[in-house]
């Protein structure tokens, strides 16, 4: 199992990834919603951990991430009234 850790604290993301391990499971981390883009369209994760107060994410999302997708706070509504 591979799990992605998105946090820009480092503590957090330290915390996570030794818990993770502990369960045998591979982690990659980022540290920023852009590095987090680009490692989450990079390969295949069967989890990602993300931090729902990541600087830039837009709250409203509520917990949904989608690679490549514009979760800015000031994207501004897509098609429909929905952000992203």
């Amino acid at each position: 199992m591979r799990a992605a850790v998105i946090d820009d604290e480092a503590g957090c993301r330290r915390a996570l990834t030794r818990i993770l391990a502990r369960e045998g499971v591979a982690t990659e981390e980022a540290d920023s919603l852009e590095s987090g883009d680009a490692l989450l369209r990079s390969d295949h994760f069967d989890l990602a951990t993300i931090d729902l107060r990541l600087p830039g994410l837009a709250g409203s999302t509520g917990g949904f991430f989608v690679p490549g997708a514009d979760h800015r706070r000031d994207a501004g509504p897509g098609p429909g009234g929905r952000h992203g």
